[in-house]
C-alpha cells in the first residue's frame, strides 16, 4: 500500500476530485510506462509483461483499458517472439490507439541481438491490432502530427547509435528519415530521445549523448517539416533523463538531472527561448539523489514533474530506497508543492505522468510486492493527494463568516469527529478543510 506524505499548500478553488491506487499483475516482472486519459473517462495502460525474474527476457507488450476509477475493464498483449517493449501510447480517431515500442531479437541461445528496431501498432477500440509496422531505428518516443501522421525519434543502433527522426503517414509508411551524425566522431550513445511539434509544422527534438570520456550531455535540436536541421543547442551540465515542453512564450522547457555541488544528482528545469537559448535552470534538491522522469505543462501554466528520489534505506538488507517525486511548480519554474510516495518494499517508479480533465494527475509505473513486480496507476487531485482532497478557504475571507454545513470528503453532510478530515461550507462562500485532532 502506497503511504503519502503531504506537503501543505493553497488553493483557489473548492474542487472534488477522484483518487485511487490501482495495480495490475500478470507475470512475474510487470512494467508501466504510458499513461493516457481517454475520451469516455477512463484510462488506457502500456507497460510491459515478462514470465521470467530478468527486467528484459521475452517481454510483451501489455495494454489495459480502465474505467475512471482504475478498475480493469480489458487488457491485451503482443507476442512476435522478439523482446518488446512499448513506450508511448496514445487516443486518436474513432477511439482507436496508436502504439510505439521497440522490440530486440532473441538469439537461439537465449541472448538478446544487438540491433533492436522500433515499432509501431494501431488497435481498434478495443486493442485489437489492426496493422504493426516495424521501423528502422530503435525507438523512444513519438508524436501525432497535424497530418495525421506521427514523427519518431531513437538512435540508429546499426550506424554507430546516431539520432534519426522518422517521419510517418497515417498507415505507419514511412514518408522521409533523417540522420543526425555530425556528434558521432565526439559521442557513441543515444537514449531518451523526445520529438514534438510545433505550431508552425518543424520539429523540436531532444535527446542525452554519452561522450567518449563516459560524461552526458543534453542536446536539443530544431529541424524544418522534413527535417532538416535549423539549429541545435548543447546542454553538457545535464547528466541523464529528458523530457520536452512548449513554454507559453514560444520557448521550450527542458527536463533533465545534473549533479550538485557534493555530486548527488538532482532534477533540473531549464527554459530556453524560441532559439534554444537557456533563459534559467530551476535546480530541485531534496537532500538525496533525485531523477527526473516526465513533464508535462498544466491548465494554469505552470509545470508537473515527475521523478523518483533515493534515500538511505530503513529497510533490513536494502541499500536505498526509492521513492516518487511529485513537483508542481509555476510558469518560472518556482515550487508551488511537492508530494512524496513511498510503499513497503522500498521501491516504486513513476514513469508518465498526464494532467485528467477534472485537474487531478494519473500516474503509471512499477512497484513490487513478495514475489514479482506489478504495474501501479495512481490517480490524485490537484494537489497531488491521493487519500483526500485538500480544500482551503478562500483568499479575503471575512472574520464574522457563519458555518453552513459540514461535509466529509465524499461531499456528504456530517458531524464534527476526531482525527478524520472535514469540510467546512460558510456563508461567504469560504471553504475550510480541517482535522481535528485531540
Amino acid at each position: 500500500m502506497i503511504r503519502l506524505l503531504t506537503v501543505l499548500f493553497f488553493i483557489p478553488l473548492f474542487v472534488l476530485s477522484q483518487t485511487f491506487e490501482s495495480s495490475f499483475h500478470r507475470y512475474f516482472h510487470d512494467m508501466g510506462f504510458s499513461v493516457e486519459q481517454l475520451n469516455n473517462g477512463g484510462y488506457i495502460i502500456l507497460g510491459s509483461s515478462s514470465n521470467s525474474n530478468s527486467t528484459e527476457s521475452d517481454n510483451d507488450v501489455w495494454i489495459i483499458k480502465t474505467n475512471e476509477n482504475g478498475e480493469e475493464i480489458w487488457n491485451k498483449t503482443f507476442d512476435t517472439g522478439y523482446c518488446e517493449q512499448g513506450n508511448w501510447i496514445k487516443e486518436i480517431n474513432n477511439n482507436e490507439l496508436i502504439i510505439f515500442g521497440y522490440r530486440i531479437p532473441i538469439n537461439s541461445n537465449g541472448t538478446f541481438d544487438d540491433v533492436g528496431r522500433g515499432f509501431i501498432i494501431k488497435t481498434d477500440s478495443e486493442g485489437n491490432q489492426i496493422w504493426e509496422n516495424i521501423l528502422p531505428t530503435g525507438l523512444w518516443s513519438g508524436d501525432l502530427i497535424n497530418d495525421g501522421g506521427y514523427i519518431t525519434t531513437g538512435g540508429i543502433q546499426d550506424l554507430d547509435n546516431d539520432f534519426g527522426l522518422i517521419k510517418l503517414d497515417s498507415n505507419g509508411d514511412i514518408i522521409w528519415n533523417q540522420i543526425y551524425n555530425e556528434w558521432s566522431e565526439s559521442y557513441y550513445a543515444i537514449s531518451n530521445s523526445r520529438v514534438k511539434q510545433s505550431s508552425d509544422g518543424s520539429y523540436i527534438s531532444i535527446g542525452t549523448f554519452t561522450d567518449n570520456s563516459y560524461n552526458n550531455n543534453l542536446i536539443l535540436l530544431k529541424t524544418n517539416s522534413i527535417g532538416e536541421p535549423i539549429w541545435s543547442q548543447l546542454f553538457p551540465y545535464v547528466s541523464g533523463g529528458c523530457d520536452l515542453d512548449f513554454s507559453n512564450d514560444g520557448g521550450f522547457i527542458l527536463l533533465g538531472s545534473g549533479e550538485d555541488s557534493n555530486q548527488e544528482s538532482d532534477i533540473l528545469l531549464i527554459k530556453t527561448t524560441n532559439q534554444g537559448v537557456e533563459e534559467w535552470v530551476k535546480q530541485y534538491d531534496n537532500g538525496w539523489r533525485e531523477f527526473a522522469n516526465d513533464i508535462e505543462q498544466t491548465s494554469d501554466g505552470g509545470y508537473i514533474i515527475l521523478g523518483h528520489k533515493l534515500e538511505d534505506s530503513l529497510i533490513p538488507g536494502e541499500d536505498h530506497q526509492q521513492k516518487i517525486w511529485l513537483i508542481k511548480t509555476d510558469v518560472n519554474g518556482v515550487l508551488v508543492w511537492s508530494q512524496t510516495f513511498e510503499n513497503d518494499w522500498g521501491l516504486i517508479d513513476g514513469r508518465d505522468i498526464e494532467q485528467t480533465s477534472d485537474g487531478g494527475y494519473i500516474i503509471v509505473g512499477t512497484e513490487p510486492n513478495e514475489t514479482s513486480y506489478d504495474i501501479i496507476l495512481i490517480k490524485t487531485d490537484s494537489e497531488g493527494n491521493i487519500n483526500f482532497t485538500s480544500i482551503v478557504e478562500q483568499i479575503n475571507s471575512t472574520s464574522n463568516k457563519s458555518l453552513i454545513k459540514t461535509l466529509d470528503v465524499l461531499g456528504r453532510e456530517t458531524q464534527k469527529s476526531p482525527y478524520t478530515p472535514l469540510i467546512e461550507i460558510y456563508d461567504d462562500g469560504s471553504v475550510e478543510k480541517k482535522i481535528i485532532i485531540e
